[in-house]
């Protein structure tokens, strides 16, 4: 039987394929956007999936709201990209990472699992990024979803701290099986090393083996929609009959 190492390096080097797969069909296609907001109050303009049950959001601060409008596009640039990916409905995350005596994080929706067995989960950093340097560096990194309670913690990694001060200042901090800082609080946690990584345009995305995870369980998650931070809730009655 092989090392597990072994194993995951070979599942990271497969992963990669993949990714590098989807690009490639990406890079080729042509596309054709449609996008048409859902009939629904005022209150509510987005649905989504949290641990098991259909949710509706509400606002926590103001916002825009998307108006009734239909648009196509055959030709895609930054912009028009940016506008449509707006309605997309995201939770938030603060990834964070040590090198050293240094430590740094930043505010990320771009956060998805990749496999539960073994567990590798996958982040899109910006280059430029002091984050996504450091990350390069250490090859480890963690993630913090974050709560409804959180909404200053992702202003403060999201850049109301500069990316050349200590964003974790004043705040109490815990680390699993590695040295990676994260801030108290939060759904969960998880502790990663770097199997493997791949920079595309202005971003490199990382996949990291879950080496330790915490999880809360005690709030409903922070949600991202339309430049807006939004509260969930459930559409489902978790009572059964």
């Amino acid at each position: 039987m092989g090392e597990p190492g072994a194993e995951r390096q070979a599942i990271g080097v497969d992963c990669r394929r993949s990714i590098l797969a989807q690009c490639d069909r990406f890079a080729k296609g042509i596309f054709h956007l449609s996008v048409k907001p859902l009939e629904m109050p005022l209150d509510v303009h987005s649905m989504g999936m949290y641990d098991g049950n259909i949710g509706c959001l509400s606002h926590i601060d103001k916002g825009e709201i998307g108006g009734q409008v239909e648009k196509a596009f055959n030709s895609v640039d930054s912009e028009i990209m940016r506008q449509a990916m707006r309605q997309w409905t995201t939770g938030i995350t603060v990834v964070t990472s040590r090198l050293g005596d240094s430590r740094h994080g930043m505010t990320v929706s771009s956060f998805i699992s990749i496999s539960l067995a073994p567990p590798l989960l996958l982040v899109s950093l910006q280059d430029s990024s002091r984050t996504c340097q450091m990350v390069g560096q250490s090859n480890v990194f963690g993630v913090l979803i974050l709560d409804q309670h959180q909404k200053d913690l992702s202003d403060r990694f999201a850049g109301r701290i500069s990316d050349d001060d200590d964003r974790f200042d004043s705040l109490e901090t815990y680390t699993l099986a590695t040295s990676v800082p994260f801030p108290v609080g939060g759904l969960a946690s998880f502790d990663c090393r770097v199997v493997t990584s791949y920079r595309i345009g202005v971003h490199t995305l990382f996949i990291g083996d879950v080496v330790a995870l915490q999880i809360g369980y005690t709030e409903v998650p922070l949600v991202y929609y339309n430049r807006a931070y939004w509260q969930l809730s459930s559409l489902e009655n978790k009572e059964k009959p």
